[in-house]
């Protein structure tokens, strides 16, 4: 036993029972399901943004140039504020499940309409710019 630190509490039967089915629906959470989506990308000075559902997306940086990444946000130009770019042969991992986002809430219709489903049912737009010249880029998204 390590110096300063306490054995766990005891727990009933029943309490184990109520434990394991609790890690058992926090690891069912971080499971991934869904359809695997890819696409690949010429990036320049201009916003381009993807704008389908997904859970998570992996981005690779296949060009020359730097390429950032927003979410949501066409704005804004991230050079000017610091933002640190996706480099030539570097990739980068977005886990909207891992980060707890929330889908938008649903509004009511008013009556004798039809509900209208979100565009992005929840996920952000991923957009992508160059400050200078292109880039070719891989994304991969789990929808």
């Amino acid at each position: 036993m390590v110096m300063g630190r306490k054995p766990p509490p005891q727990l009933s039967g029943d309490m184990v029972v109520i434990k394991l089915f609790e890690i058992a629906d926090r690891l069912a959470d971080q499971a991934a399901d869904g359809t695997l989506n890819s696409r690949s990308l010429t990036v320049g000075t201009t916003w381009q943004t993807l704008e389908t559902a997904w859970l998570a997306a992996t981005i690779f940086n296949d060009g020359d140039a730097n390429v950032y990444i927003h979410l949501d946000d066409v704005h804004t130009t991230p050079w000017s504020v610091g933002e640190a770019p996706l480099k030539k042969g570097e990739q980068i991992s977005i886990d909207l499940r891992a980060k707890g986002h929330k889908p938008p809430p649903s509004e009511e219709p008013e009556e004798g309409k039809p509900r209208v489903a979100p565009l992005r049912y929840g996920s952000p737009v991923l957009s992508f710019i160059c400050q200078t010249g292109t880039a070719a880029i891989r994304v991969f998204r789990l929808a």
